[in-house]
């Protein structure tokens, strides 16, 4: 019976959208680890919205997730704040797409780029 209330509870948790979400949902938050930068942001928005994360907490919990050059990255970065202070959620995203988005020679034309010639031409 407990666990029935305890259950029911949860599904009632409404969000500002209005949805009936839980925050005790099993969606797993996204790894970073330096590739794809923009399908991890989408994925951090996507759950943020999900689990109703506030504004304050965004860059928090990215930062728990992140893993190799991204992790690197992020205690670099996070140098040039006071401790406890985070970036909003818009200056980090705008930081890690700077540091590992894709730049001209970056996706595609980067395998055109990186071919070399081989012997003559002939």
């Amino acid at each position: 019976m407990q666990v029935m209330q305890l259950t029911n509870r949860a599904t009632d948790i409404k969000p500002s959208g209005g949805h009936n979400l839980s925050r005790l949902s099993r969606v797993d938050f996204p790894k970073f680890e330096g590739d794809n930068v923009q399908g991890w942001i989408y994925k951090c928005q996507q759950f943020f919205e999900l689990d109703a994360i506030a504004e304050g907490k965004k860059v928090t919990i990215a930062a728990i997730h992140l893993t190799g050059r991204a992790l690197v990255w992020h205690q670099s970065f996070m140098k040039q704040f006071a401790i406890g202070v985070w970036p909003s959620w818009e200056n980090y995203k705008i930081a890690i797409i700077a540091r590992f988005g894709e730049g001209p020679y970056d996706g595609p034309l980067a395998e055109l780029v990186k071919l070399k010639q081989m012997g003559s031409v002939a």
